[in-house]
């Protein structure tokens, strides 16, 4: 049961944490979430896609990329003494390494940018230079 077991665990996973969550949203005491809360307008879609647009591209990009160089260490690894099995393995380790660093490099990102927001809402222009060693003035 092994695949089977995973995709199990994984589909009731995220039924629970649905359910959990909309269990919840009734029970907040600091913030009310109405109907009219959840509609999106035209706008607000287009401000959601246009923030996410670039990461969307990025993810599907990796995909893409993955697949075709899996694809190929298993092609040209058929090819060696040593089979498919160690060209893949050896792209396995090397893309659990980079993912350490880009989630690295991403949780800076992601940490630095209510920082940043923050001062530059508050047009604290310099203070955002330098401390984010942007050159040539405001962002």
């Amino acid at each position: 049961m092994r695949m089977t077991g995973a995709a199990l665990a994984t589909v009731i996973g995220q039924m629970v944490s649905f359910i959990i969550t909309v269990w919840y949203i009734p029970h907040f005491h600091t913030i009310s979430v109405t109907r009219a809360d959840m509609r999106l307008n035209g706008s607000t879609t287009m401000y959601i896609v246009a923030v996410g647009i670039s990461s969307t591209i990025n993810m599907i990009a990796i995909v893409i990329i993955s697949t075709i160089v899996n694809n190929l260490m298993r092609y040209f690894g058929l090819m060696t003494v040593y089979g498919a099995g160690i060209a893949l393995v050896a792209f396995g380790i090397v893309m659990k390494v980079t993912s350490i660093f880009v989630a690295i490099m991403n949780g800076i990102s992601i940490g630095c940018n209510p920082i940043f927001s923050f001062n530059y809402a508050a047009q604290n222009y310099d203070r955002v230079c330098k401390k984010s060693y942007c050159i040539g003035g405001p962002l």
